[in-house]
């Protein structure tokens, strides 16, 4: 449901007019069209709409993995997991994944939230610099 109430109408108080202001203001004095500066905070604000529905999405995981196993000793949790990988890679399916595991690579890792978010926005506002620069 939450996803559904998300950006759906116009600023609805106080605080989501301020926010919705500062972002439109960061164009002020570009020479953008109106439409062009709203694409612009849209796009943003999709992508962090985004990164924050998989942060739930990823704490939800953690929280039931945890409650999953809270019964298993460390060695059986670990037994768990190297057994995925063992049938990931068994499986020939998967190269792009194997190689992941085998690299210990964890794209859902608590450890590396803050930097992954900061990637993909800088990746968005670089897109957007471009824009400008064109």
């Amino acid at each position: 449901w939450a996803i559904d109430y998300l950006g759906s109408g116009p600023p609805t108080g106080p605080n989501d007019a301020r926010n919705a202001e500062r972002l439109i203001a960061a164009f002020d004095g570009l020479g953008l069209e109106p439409a062009t500066i709203m694409n612009f905070t849209v796009t943003v604000g999709t992508y962090v709409t985004g990164a924050a529905l998989r942060e739930v999405q990823e704490a939800r995981y953690e929280r039931e993995f945890a409650a999953a196993t809270a019964d298993l000793t460390r060695a059986e949790i670990d037994e768990l997991v190297a057994e995925f990988g063992r049938r990931i890679r068994e499986s020939g399916r998967y190269p792009h994944i194997t190689r992941l595991i085998d690299l210990n690579i964890d794209p859902d890792s608590p450890e590396t939230r803050d930097e992954r978010f900061e990637f993909g926005l800088d990746c968005v506002l670089d897109g957007i610099a471009a824009r400008l620069n064109a």
